[in-house]
C-alpha cells in the first residue's frame, strides 16, 4: 500500500497554458509569411473579370456621355475607312507619273531615230523600229512628220525602202503630217522622184491624197517648179487608168513652162 502511496499520476499539461519558445516563435512566423505570399500574387477570379466588363460596359466619358467602349469602335471604323483612301491616292499618282515617263522615253527614242535617219545608219533605225513597231508610224518631230516622212525628204531612198516593208498594208495612207501630207506629197515637194516611184508602187492610192489645202502631190511638185517629179507623177496617174481633169490642166502647164 506504501508503494501505491507513493506513485504520482502525472497529468498532461494542456498547450493553451504553454508559453511558446522562441524557436517556435519563429517557426510559426516562417509557416505564416509562406502561406500569405501566394494570396498577393492571387489571380482574380472569373468572377471578378466580370465584375470589372461590367464597370468598364456602364462608365461613360464625362464630356458626351458616350461608352468608352462605343468610342473605341469608331475609332477603328475610322482607321478601317481611311486604308482604301490611301491605296486609292497611291494609284492616281502611279497613273499620273506613268505618261510623263512614258512622254520622256519617246522623246528620247525620237531623237534618236531622227539622227539615225540623218547619218544614214539604217540597222540602228532597224534595232529601233523592230524594238518599238509603233515608231514606224508615229510623229517623231514637232510638225507631225514620221520616220518615212523625214527619210524622204532628205533623200535617204533605200532607208525609205526599209521603212516601207515594215509598215502594213493600208497605213500608208493614214501617215500624215500636221500639214497633211503624206510622203509622196513630201517627195513632190522637194523634187525626190526616186522616192515617189518607191511610195507609188507600194500604195497607188496616194496619188489622189490631198493635204489639208486640198492639193494632190502633182500640184506640189508643179508649185516647186520640180518638172522630173511632175513628169513621172503625170504618168503615173495615166497609168492607172483614171484620167484626172485636173491632171489635163496641169499638163497643159508644164508644157507652156518647158516652151
Amino acid at each position: 500500500m506504501a508503494t501505491s502511496n507513493n506513485i504520482q499520476h502525472k497529468t498532461p499539461t494542456k498547450d493553451i497554458d504553454r508559453v511558446p519558445t522562441e524557436r517556435e516563435t519563429e517557426d510559426a512566423d516562417i509557416v505564416s509569411a509562406e502561406t500569405e505570399a501566394p494570396n498577393k500574387d492571387r489571380v482574380p477570379t472569373e468572377t471578378t473579370k466580370d465584375i470589372d466588363m461590367d464597370s468598364l460596359e456602364t462608365e461613360t466619358d464625362d464630356k458626351s456621355n458616350v461608352p468608352i467602349e462605343t468610342k473605341i469602335e469608331e475609332k477603328e471604323t475610322l482607321r478601317t475607312e481611311t486604308k482604301p483612301q490611301d491605296i486609292i491616292l497611291t494609284d492616281i499618282q502611279i497613273k499620273v507619273e506613268d505618261p510623263k515617263s512614258e512622254g520622256k522615253n519617246k522623246i528620247t527614242r525620237n531623237k534618236e531615230l531622227l539622227k539615225a535617219i540623218v547619218q544614214g545608219r539604217w540597222w540602228e533605225v532597224e534595232s529601233t523600229l523592230k524594238e518599238d513597231k509603233a515608231a514606224a508610224t508615229e510623229a517623231i518631230n514637232s510638225d507631225g512628220n514620221t520616220v518615212l516622212h523625214i527619210a524622204v525628204g532628205i533623200g535617204r531612198n533605200f532607208i525609205v525602202s526599209e521603212i516601207l516593208s515594215l509598215i502594213k498594208p493600208g497605213q500608208l495612207l493614214k501617215m500624215v503630217n500636221l500639214d497633211g501630207s503624206t510622203a509622196l506629197q513630201i517627195a513632190a515637194i522637194v523634187g525626190n522622184t526616186e522616192a515617189a516611184m518607191i511610195l507609188i508602187k507600194n500604195d497607188r492610192g496616194l496619188l489622189e491624197i490631198p493635204d489639208h489645202k486640198g492639193e494632190i502631190p502633182l500640184e506640189k511638185a508643179y508649185e516647186n517648179m520640180h518638172l522630173d517629179t511632175v513628169e513621172y507623177l503625170l504618168k503615173a496617174m495615166d497609168d492607172d487608168g483614171k484620167p484626172k481633169k485636173q491632171s489635163c490642166t496641169l499638163e497643159d502647164s508644164v508644157s507652156r513652162a518647158l516652151v
